[in-house]
């Protein structure tokens, strides 16, 4: 039989990824502005776009790379 070149742990890190990859869209992403001509600071510069959101996708992407090239313990 064949060996599978994705195993079943590798997926649930790659899927798990994707999530967290996911989440940091959702927190990236901002509210249409009512009026487009007033800039407001606070909504663009917010922690949570400028701080957390990045954090998060770029620990998502790593979990996918990890993901990719991670061996089995227990594999020959």
């Amino acid at each position: 039989m064949k060996e599978k070149i994705i195993t079943k742990n590798q997926w649930r890190i790659i899927i798990t990824g994707f999530i967290i990859v996911l989440a940091g869209f959702v927190l990236r992403y901002g509210n249409k502005s009512q009026d487009p001509s007033t800039f407001k600071y606070k909504e663009v510069y917010s922690p949570r776009r400028i701080t957390v959101a990045p954090i998060l996708m770029t620990a998502g992407y790593t979990l996918i790379a990890i993901g990719i090239v991670w061996k089995n313990r227990y594999s020959q």
